[in-house]
């Protein structure tokens, strides 16, 4: 973790390695706080931690965090087959990859079919930012998924977003727009 650090943030991390599953079902963000596909955090989960890393910058106003929005292309097709058929992208494999590009304090989830959102919390700048999606990038174009293809949206926040819709819908924004970095 980059300091400075909040008891909070200390704690919340201890506690999000060391709880069991069952433990973790009974938190406020649902039921049950895993994708069922993937075996990554879901959107109810993510939502918490953003809206806990948004309250955290306006306590520390040093504070600032990333969030990433990793989206495969709906024209990334696996060939795989002699015959060249297309297979979709095995999503199990994407995620993985994702999370072993992780930094320990990241969270990452999937939102729905294509889109995984990571939360990079303790970011002291835009060049942090800039370092975490180009590895994210570099990984992505090694892995041997052959003719995946994928957008990289990334902003930098700080306590200045209102909510986390705004924090969304930026992200969404930078990533369509193919501006990897966005500073609210």
């Amino acid at each position: 973790m980059m300091k400075p650090v909040s008891p909070n943030q200390l704690t919340d991390l201890v506690w999000r390695l060391f709880q069991a599953d069952k433990t973790m079902e009974k938190r406020p963000f649902g039921n049950n706080p895993w994708d069922k596909s993937t075996g990554l955090y879901n959107r109810s989960f993510f939502i918490h931690r953003l809206g806990f890393a948004l309250r955290n910058c306006r306590e520390i106003k040093e504070n600032m965090f990333g969030v990433l929005l990793v989206s495969l292309d709906s024209r990334s097709r696996v060939r795989t087959k002699p015959d060249r058929t297309p297979k979709e992208p095995r999503l199990q494999e994407f995620a993985k990859l994702l999370k072993a590009s992780l930094r320990l304090t990241d969270t990452l989830a999937r939102f729905d079919k294509d889109n995984f959102y990571i939360l990079a919390e303790n970011i002291q700048g835009r060049e942090i930012l800039s370092m975490i999606v180009n590895r994210f990038q570099s990984s992505l174009v090694k892995h041997s998924m052959e003719e995946i293809r994928f957008n990289i949206g990334a902003i930098l926040c700080d306590g200045s977003y209102n909510n986390i819709d705004e924090i969304l819908r930026d992200v969404k924004t930078a990533q369509s727009d193919n501006r990897r970095l966005n500073t609210p």
